[in-house]
């Protein structure tokens, strides 16, 4: 959490996918990006959404409650630019950034959130996978509601020069639904995804676990059904319902996902099973030889699972359960 967040009640994630079936069918889903000024790694800026990806999930999008977090249903316009992965040839800006974020109080920009990539304008938080790309230093990244003083202190993303972070970040909204940025040092390309957003009523609740290992693809501690690590472009399917303390009936989970040690710069993408692949959005970055957990709010397809996906070289990965949606 970032910023003077106070209590916000409810959170709703996002699906967007052109291969998934109308929302009276659908499984929950990822991500929207909302923010790149990543220019060197993905979509030209004129991409836009399709018809097909107008639709969120209407049978589990996720909220916090007073007693804990719930469902409800949501609409992706088309006019929301597509969510990214990260690795791919030709510009990739989103939003109203080209340029990447400078050094210090110069460099502090608001970003508008409610209202866009599924978000409402009456959204009260947010909850974000926040990634800098290509710092030219190390350095880190503070964000809080606009509108409010600057925290005197945390950080929402630290990471080195030359470095690929994803950071899983909840804040609040400040004035005319933004979040306000800033870079510490340097110069670093930033992109935002959201994942999910907080409102004032909701319905199903959040349930907390002890967390519980449920994939370990390494030979000598395994858990789980794969014993060998994922290798380049390989989609694996994982079980998470009556695993973890994870009930059938589940609507999405909340994981901690680690990548152990690439061979090659990756990332790895999570999505409900029974949807298509998103063309855009990751989970974790990491580059050879790494070990990069980071927090991840996934749905869950019909059967309780989801899918994983390795985009270069092989890569170990572990999950642990933190808690679920229903």
């Amino acid at each position: 959490m970032a910023g003077r967040s106070g209590a916000s009640r409810r959170v709703v994630p996002h699906c967007a996918n052109p291969r998934a079936a109308p929302p009276s069918r659908r499984a929950p889903g990822t991500v929207v990006t909302i923010v790149s000024t990543d220019r060197a790694t993905a979509r030209p800026a004129s991409s836009r959404l399709s018809p097909w990806w107008s639709w969120l999930s209407s049978t589990a999008s996720m909220r916090p409650s007073r007693s804990g977090w719930s469902a409800g249903p949501a609409v992706l316009r088309d006019e929301v630019p597509q969510p990214k992965l990260y690795f791919r040839p030709g510009a990739s800006n989103v939003g109203t950034f080209s340029s990447p974020w400078a050094e210090g109080a110069p460099g502090v920009r608001d970003v508008a959130i409610g209202g866009l990539g599924g978000v409402p304008p009456n959204a009260t938080a947010v909850v974000l996978n926040v990634t800098a790309v290509n710092p030219t230093a190390s350095s880190f990244l503070q964000l809080w509601p606009t509108g409010s003083p600057q925290p005197t202190y945390g950080s929402s993303l630290n990471f080195s020069a030359g470095q690929v972070v994803p950071n899983a970040v909840t804040v609040k909204l400040g004035t005319g639904g933004k979040v306000r940025v800033f870079n510490a040092q340097g110069s670093v390309d930033v992109v935002i995804d959201v994942t999910g957003y907080y409102t004032a009523t909701g319905g199903a609740a959040f349930h907390p676990l002890l967390p519980d290992r449920i994939i370990d693809s390494r030979p000598a501690s395994n858990v789980g059904s794969y014993t060998t690590p994922w290798g380049p472009t390989g989609v694996r399917a994982v079980q998470v319902a009556g695993r973890g303390g994870v009930p059938g009936g589940a609507k999405a989970v909340v994981l901690n996902v680690t990548a152990v040690q690439p061979s090659a710069m990756t990332f790895v993408q999570l999505w409900p099973t029974g949807v298509g692949q998103p063309a855009f959005g990751s989970s974790i970055n990491a580059s050879p030889g790494q070990i990069v957990p980071n927090a991840a709010t996934v749905g869950l397809g019909w059967e309780g699972d989801l899918l994983s996906f390795n985009a270069a070289g092989s890569v170990d990965l572990v999950a642990d359960v933190a808690g679920y949606f229903a």
